[in-house]
């Protein structure tokens, strides 16, 4: 949430690109930590 309103604080000082591509960055970086769980559980699990 703290994020979310400081992306929107910064979007109002004009910095509104950098901040979505830093959340995009962070969002590949999640997905991917995501799927290396998955496929981690998959192999471990009978």
């Amino acid at each position: 949430m703290v994020k979310h309103e400081f992306g929107i604080r910064s979007a109002t000082l004009g910095e509104a690109i950098p901040s979505r591509a830093e959340q995009r960055v962070v969002g590949e970086n999640r997905r991917r930590e995501v799927l290396k769980l998955d496929l981690f559980m998959r192999e471990v699990s009978p």
